[in-house]
């Protein structure tokens, strides 16, 4: 009995020095918690660029169509009446006047509509839209077109 239990002991010990450590340190795991964080980290920026990148696209495509609205009620204008109507306020809109047009009005919207060449046969009419975006800045977009005497 003696000779089974020492070969018994034999093979458990052989099996206890033949096993490699399977468990990680505690600075290995240390490590990868902050690599993984610093990772985390670094996306959750990304996507917040990307929100307001977004946004700023979007306002800027809303804005870009309130110009050509703009433009486009210019146009249905009689050539001599463009100047004195655009010198007299008629395009200048606020976000009360944008949204009673029907249109989606941005933070503190402006619209203003300028020309020059009065009194000649071509005139250059400039829209600009001005607004604030969420994070409370100033953006301006512009738009400029020609309209001569038919």
């Amino acid at each position: 009995m003696d000779v089974f239990r020492l070969s018994a002991q034999r093979v458990f010990d052989h099996q206890r020095q033949a096993r490699p450590a399977a468990a990680f340190t505690l600075v290995e795991l240390l490590i990868a918690v902050m690599v993984v964080s610093i990772a985390f980290l670094a996306i959750l920026q990304l996507f917040s660029a990307i929100l307001f990148s977004t946004e700023v696209n979007r306002n800027t495509s809303i804005a870009m169509t309130h110009l050509l609205y703009v433009l486009e009620d210019i146009k249905s204008t009689k050539f001599v009446d463009i100047s004195t109507k655009i010198n007299a306020g008629n395009w200048n809109m606020n976000s009360t006047q944008i949204t009673a047009a029907g249109l989606q009005s941005l933070t503190n919207e402006t619209i203003q509509a300028q020309v020059s060449g009065a009194g000649t046969s071509l005139l250059t009419v400039t829209a600009t839209a001005n607004w604030f975006d969420n994070r409370n800045r100033a953006r301006t977009i512009s738009l400029k077109t020609f309209f001569s005497q038919p």
